[in-house]
């Protein structure tokens, strides 16, 4: 079953400084600046960032609209005091299951600042309110401990691990939490 995502907002404030825009052709250069600035970093836990800009980058800013219209995913650039620093997105990796998957990234000079925790929460608010979830998951590389505390700081628990995940190719070992719609709104959500 598919988890309807399309009418979720293209632009979101998350406070004062931090902002979520859509991704789309219209972000595209600012998302190179910022990868390029930080190729080596990301590179560690994501592949793409070795080549980008790429033919696969380009198009994934330029399908990035048509996928949140076919309910595919949801993705925004993350941008704090108006410069673009990272992004996230959600999406439902496998139809067959009734699950949200959340990721992210962001530049190396602005992790340990909470921004990605933030966006994080409004996401797990926004969807749980939104759409018909009853579950929400993030992924991380087992060794990515920074990735791995923002879930935790967003009241996810840990759900299992995986090794050679067939549609996370990058992470040869890695970790899932999750969140029920239940375990949000008992705690305030």
């Amino acid at each position: 079953m598919t988890i309807k995502i399309s009418h979720l907002p293209d632009h979101l404030n998350v406070d004062e400084q931090i902002e979520l825009v859509g991704k789309s052709s219209d972000t595209f250069e600012a998302f190179v600046k910022v990868a390029k600035e930080n190729r080596d970093f990301l590179f560690e836990w994501l592949p793409w960032a070795q080549n980008t800009p790429d033919e696969s980058s380009v198009e994934h800013y330029r399908a990035a609209p048509e996928k949140k219209a076919n309910n595919e995913s949801a993705d925004w650039d993350i941008y704090l005091n108006g410069e673009m620093v990272g992004a996230i997105g959600v999406m439902q990796r496998d139809p067959s299951r009734e699950v949200l998957e959340i990721g992210y990234w962001l530049a190396e000079k602005h992790n340990g600042k909470g921004i990605v925790s933030k966006c994080t929460r409004h996401l797990v608010e926004m969807v749980f309110e939104q759409t018909q979830t009853p579950l929400v998951e993030i992924g991380a590389d087992i060794n990515n401990e920074k990735s791995k505390a923002v879930p935790l700081r967003c009241g996810f628990v840990f759900d299992r691990e995986f090794s050679e995940h067939p549609k996370l190719e990058h992470i040869k070992h890695g970790v899932y939490y999750s969140i029920t719609r239940e375990q949000y709104e008992s705690h305030g959500g």
